[in-house]
């Protein structure tokens, strides 16, 4: 797939972050053995997440915004800060 291609899937999901997050959430599940949801006879798993993408089969929407940020931190190796047990919250310096 071209460059133009995976911009303009990008604009569609809402930005390239949310489409990183969407494949690896969408070829983890074909990994773990989940249908394909478009005829192809690919077994290219990035080429069917990106075929479901491109006609609308998988979406963002059952993703929060807090586990979407939880998903960017992650990927950036960022570690949450620490929280106090007993009120949730965290720790002030």
């Amino acid at each position: 797939m071209d460059r133009t291609k995976l911009w303009e899937l990008s604009a569609k999901v809402g930005g390239l972050f949310k489409l990183t997050v969407l494949l690896q959430k969408r070829i983890r599940e074909l990994v773990n053995g989940a249908p394909k949801l478009v005829e192809t006879a690919s077994e290219d798993i990035v080429h069917i997440a990106l075929m479901e993408v491109e006609q609308d089969k998988i979406t963002l929407d059952d993703m929060s915004d807090e586990e979407l940020e939880k998903q960017r931190s992650e990927e950036a190796g960022e570690v949450p800060p620490a929280k106090n047990p007993l009120t949730g919250n965290p720790f002030s310096s």
